[in-house]
């Protein structure tokens, strides 16, 4: 004797737990996507922060870093993209006075003219890394 039931029960669960499978997969897949962007972000901006490094170190000279005591320098958000770096012709013409919005990059710049060098403080703040630490240009 066929129970009339248990026929209408099969597919209901098959229907389940084919959903089931097809979520997870979206999931992954979603969280992937994610996930690489994220990584993206990072090198894209751990390499925007290493070519502001090397505009100051190599392309700047001392005059232009020359400031008055504990005056902070940022790079706002609107700048911190690498075609920012490659268009201007100096890259301290992109720094400012003021801090705006939640993505910047601020420098101190000390001077040690008697040792030989200037010592940069920085602090970088950005979507995906938040960095401090210090580059010294020897004069």
């Amino acid at each position: 004797m066929k129970k009339k039931g248990m026929s209408l029960v099969e597919p209901l669960i098959t229907i389940a737990v084919f959903s089931i499978l097809v979520y997870c997969i979206y999931s992954l897949f979603s969280f992937n996507i994610i996930w690489n962007k994220r990584k993206d972000d990072k090198i894209t901006e751990i390499f925007w922060l290493e070519s502001v490094k090397n505009e100051l170190l190599y392309n700047c000279s001392e005059s232009e870093l020359k400031r008055n005591d504990n005056e902070k320098l940022y790079i706002n958000e609107t700048y911190m993209d690498i075609k920012d770096i490659e268009q201007e012709e100096k890259i301290i013409n992109l720094f400012s006075t003021t801090k705006q919005g939640n993505k910047y990059l601020e420098i101190n710049v000390e001077n040690y003219e008697t040792d030989g060098y200037i010592k940069i403080i920085y602090k970088m703040k950005g979507n995906a890394i938040e960095k401090q630490g210090q580059w010294i240009k020897e004069i």
